[in-house]
């Protein structure tokens, strides 16, 4: 007889063109779950046959993910935006976002697409504290990762785009987020 009180080591979540995604039930400390943010990111960058720069748009769009902008000032003064799980017929959930500078906006469309994908159901700024500041520095890794895939910081670095500002030109990141990758990367002091 089969044991059927085992937790199934991996759920899946999602689909990408025929692929199957699967997440971790449970994750055992931090540095896996940032390994998986930015695992995560690499799937999706070659699943949807990305290019630089990466339309953050289009990748919502195949996740069934709407974007809203925030005219009614739904959001709090501290926050970009947010991710609801509003479930309709043609869409998975609502990202509301404010007008913000368009690069900035890139990278936060980015950031609240993983909340849509790991937590589905979870309004996240709703969480605990520890668990939000964790959850919120996934989401940062994986929208680094997924704007500015690691190889492809290498490649444009070794062509002579060795600086933030040529970085965060040819990425459309700000150049604050083009600043901390190259750092995290070891390739800006």
């Amino acid at each position: 007889m089969k044991d059927t009180s085992r937790k199934k080591r991996r759920e899946m979540k999602f689909e990408i063109k025929g692929k199957k995604i699967y997440i971790p039930d449970n994750y055992v400390s931090t540095d896996v779950k940032y390994a998986f943010a930015r695992t995560l990111a690499r799937k999706i960058y070659m699943l949807l046959d990305c290019s630089i720069p990466v339309n953050i748009m289009r990748i919502l769009r195949e996740f069934d993910v709407d974007v809203m902008f925030d005219y009614k000032s739904i959001l709090t003064e501290k926050m970009d935006a947010a991710f609801l799980p509003v479930k309709r017929e043609y869409s998975n959930g609502l990202i509301i976002i404010r007008k913000i500078p368009e690069r900035r906006m890139r990278f936060t469309l980015a950031h609240e697409l993983y909340h849509a994908l790991l937590r589905p159901k979870t309004i996240s700024f709703m969480m605990p504290n520890e668990l939000l500041k964790t959850h919120e520095r996934e989401a940062n890794i994986f929208a680094s990762e997924l704007l500015m895939p690691k190889q492809k910081v290498y490649e444009a670095y070794s062509n002579g785009y060795n600086t933030p500002e040529k970085i965060a030109n040819l990425f459309l990141v700000s150049l604050q987020a083009a600043k901390i990758r190259l750092k995290e990367l070891n390739l800006l002091s």
